[in-house]
């Protein structure tokens, strides 16, 4: 029995196709001189399951062809009504003969009653058959999703495998770094990279050991140099003043570096620099929190091209949102960044406009292909589903009640925002009351695509 999964389609979806042969090589049976020889018999069946309103309840329609090479063709035909899982009854047609057939349903055992008559009436009488089955161990559709189960489970831990070398190829380069800046006296670019491996490994001693001398060595580089201005100040009172202002916004402008708050810090670190222009510490200060601010903003960079690569729009323009407020003097990234956030703002427009458009919400799709229409007049497939849409959002379909109308677009919104499983099961309690509408099936069968892709 074969169930094809590949087509969406109302009329197409919910087939099983069946197929029966027999004596392929046509076995002998030999008695003295005779030889009787079995016939090669081929069965083709079809079954179309028609769901119905109310859990466990559908109609099945079957079809079944029967060849034999030595007899005439046979058609078989039958009905079957099922109620809730537990009852069923069937009716039709073995060959030109009637057939009848109840069952019932509970947990592991059914019980069946089947009636027949013959085509050679005049040899055999009816036939009434009584059946009980019983049904244990996982079934195939339970088999598959052990199966899927466990194919997610080990691609969690490949991810997270893979998550973890990367953790530690990271700690490994800041650490590298860190100590690199130590040695060659840039105490707060060491402060900066040994944060950066806390960050990744909150236990690691040689980073917190590390980070309290760099703290404590830029202090005291920081205090020396103050109390040298001081000391050769003539006016000691004012030199006093600016060292207490100098070591005020210093210390405020590393506490906002080590929060990534790079304008607020160069803000600090510049105020300082206005009471020591040549203050070697400072000037330091500031390079390092620029060179933090275009590292942020390359990784944010990087991080919105694979979010738009993956069709995340939303996610891609909330990371250009942060790129925007971190600003920085780079005007070679800052240009990416803007057409990046073009591109992202054409693609999202789109979306939403192919998406109502598979919704069967056609209005809604003209009104965005429109908007992306203004921002990219050029774009062939937006002019080709604009017309589409044109088009479609002519036709008349089943209107649902009010109330109805309101829970579809409880749906949409929930498929908008990439949640394709409750924006189905949304749909599914309208199909209770309008079971063949076509915009809500539609909806369901797009939603069932995009969920299936994203797995």
């Amino acid at each position: 029995m074969y169930r094809p999964q590949i087509f969406t389609n109302v009329l197409l979806r919910d087939w099983s196709v069946g197929l029966n042969v027999r004596n392929l090589f046509p076995p002998q049976v030999k008695e003295g001189e005779n030889v009787d020889e079995f016939p090669l018999s081929v069965r083709l069946g079809f079954m179309r399951r028609i769901l119905l309103k109310g859990v466990g309840n559908q109609f099945n329609l079957m079809f079944d062809l029967d060849y034999s090479q030595k007899r005439d063709l046979r058609i078989h035909f039958g009905t079957e009504y099922k109620f809730r899982n537990l009852a069923m009854v069937r009716l039709g047609m073995d060959g030109s003969s009637p057939t009848f057939g109840a069952g019932l349903q509970y947990s592991i055992f059914q019980i069946d009653y089947a009636f027949s008559s013959s085509p050679y009436s005049n040899v055999f009488s009816s036939v009434h058959r009584f059946s009980i089955s019983l049904s244990f161990g996982p079934t195939r559709d339970d088999l598959m999703k052990l199966a899927e189960a466990r194919k997610k489970e080990e691609e969690a831990k490949l991810i997270a495998a893979i998550r973890e070398a990367d953790r530690q190829k990271m700690i490994k380069q800041h650490l590298e770094q860190a100590d690199k800046f130590f040695n060659e006296g840039q105490y707060l670019d060491a402060i900066v990279e040994y944060q950066q491996v806390l960050s990744y490994d909150a236990f690691n001693q040689k980073a917190k050991v590390m980070l309290d001398s760099a703290d404590a060595l830029l202090q005291k580089r920081l205090d020396d140099e103050r109390q040298k201005a001081v000391q050769t100040a003539l006016d000691k009172e004012r030199a006093e003043s600016d060292r207490q202002f100098i070591q005020e916004h210093f210390e405020k402008g590393r506490t906002y570096l080590n929060n990534n708050q790079f304008t607020q810090a160069l803000i600090e670190f510049n105020l300082a620099l206005e009471r020591a222009p040549d203050d070697p510490t400072i000037l330091e200060a500031i390079k390092t929190t620029k060179r933090r601010l275009n590292e942020e903003l390359n990784r944010l960079v990087t991080k919105i091209r694979q979010e738009f690569r993956k069709g995340n729009y939303s996610e891609a323009l909330r990371l250009v949102g942060e790129a925007r407020l971190l600003g920085g003097d780079n005007q070679a990234l800052q240009q990416e960044i803007e057409t990046l956030s073009q591109r992202i703002k054409v693609q999202e427009t789109i979306q939403r406009g192919l998406s109502f458009f598979e919704l069967g919400e056609y209005d809604l799709a003209l009104k965005v292909f429109e908007e992306a229409l203004q921002l990219n007049p050029e774009n062939e497939l937006v002019k080709q589903y604009y017309e589409k849409a044109k088009i479609e959002a002519q036709s008349k379909q089943e209107e649902l009640d009010p109330a109805a109308e309101k829970k579809f677009l409880q749906g949409v919104d929930l498929f908008v925002k990439g949640k394709y499983q409750e924006a189905i099961d949304v749909w599914q309690e309208i199909l209770k009351d309008y079971p063949y509408n076509k915009k809500v099936l539609t909806a369901i069968e797009n939603a069932r695509e995009r969920l299936k892709k994203s797995k």
